[in-house]
């Protein structure tokens, strides 16, 4: 597989760019994790 860099931080396979040309977005889920509370989280049950 041959890595071609599509914009800062992005690279795709080489063979699949023309398969993406003409993709209007991708969407990616984490778990419905958008934004990391971890710390509130945390500093919340410590305080209970």
């Amino acid at each position: 597989m041959t890595l071609k860099k599509i914009d800062n931080g992005i690279y795709v396979d080489a063979q699949k760019t023309d398969k993406i040309e003409n993709l209007d977005a991708v969407i990616f889920d984490c778990d419905g994790v958008l934004i990391d509370v971890s710390n509130s989280y945390d500093l919340a049950i410590k305080k209970q």
